[in-house]
């Protein structure tokens, strides 16, 4: 088996322990072996949009086994990890995924949105810059930036955002965060006192992968992609995952919306 970061492994031999062996003998053919990681990504993207994680951890774990430097295991096993909440070690499987492919906008999507967990939104809105970069006017990319700068306090931009956002799509809940966003209001500009100079004003986060992520381009960088929420394997055929439900973007949004707001979504969140 390749070798992979000692966290990646720590994290696949634990979850191991009370599972049964996916891998077929050692002779198994190359052929069935795709097949049999093909269909074990598949199965851990629907256990994963019916909200079974510890399932979808189970079956993913076995395939690190077999095949620790498939893309779709890795990023996979690390999307899981963002919708359990669990930010750190998600950015260990999506950082290991995006080295071993720089082209899959998803796993730049589900990177962002490990970052905002963090409340690293300066590394999450560089990881949906990237992403729209590969792909340009996604909605649900759009979404989960404007939400990521509304968490930031960037009240403008997260505007400018949901709008094209919404332009793109007619997902009911991106209607819902535009609705939410237009309501609130910037707080009112502090005067500056006479004779001292006033700050500069907010500029955008620079177009630039992040330093974590720039380390893992290859010179073929042109082919990168990136989303707010978990998207899937094309190949695996869809999936129609379940939208969880957070607490409001800001306090700010607490006091105008008085209720939760739709969570920043995942990139298989198309339905």
């Amino acid at each position: 088996m390749s070798r992979v970061c000692p966290s990646l492994s720590a994290i696949a031999v634990s979850a191991l322990l009370c599972t049964t062996a996916l891998a077929s003998p050692p002779q198994q053919s190359t052929a069935t072996l795709a097949q049999s990681v093909d269909a074990g990504v598949r199965d851990a993207q629907i256990k994963r949009s019916q909200k079974d994680y510890s399932g979808a951890i189970k079956l993913l774990s076995q395939l690190m086994l077999v095949a620790a430097d498939d893309p779709r295991v890795v990023g996979e096993y690390g999307k899981v990890l963002v919708q359990q909440g669990r930010a750190n070690e998600a950015l260990d499987f999506l950082r290991r995924a995006v080295q071993i492919q720089t082209d899959d906008w998803t796993l730049y999507s589900a990177l962002g949105v490990a970052y905002d967990q963090k409340g690293d939104y300066a590394n999450a809105q560089m990881a949906y810059q990237r992403a729209l970069q590969l792909h340009p006017g996604e909605s649900a990319v759009l979404n989960n930036y404007a939400m990521s700068c509304l968490q930031a306090g960037d009240l403008e931009h997260a505007k400018t955002l949901i709008a094209q956002a919404a332009s793109a799509s007619k997902d009911e809940r991106i209607a819902k965060n535009m609705q939410m966003i237009a309501s609130l209001k910037a707080p009112p500009a502090a005067k500056t006192p006479v004779g001292v100079a006033a700050p500069l004003p907010h500029r955008p986060v620079a177009s630039a992968p992040p330093r974590q992520i720039a380390r893992t381009l290859t010179p073929a960088e042109g082919n990168t992609i990136m989303m707010q929420a978990v998207p899937h394997d094309a190949q695996a055929g869809p999936v129609k995952p379940k939208v969880k439900k957070t607490a409001s973007a800001t306090l700010a949004a607490k006091r105008a919306a008085g209720k939760d707001i739709p969570a920043l979504r995942l990139a298989n969140d198309h339905q």
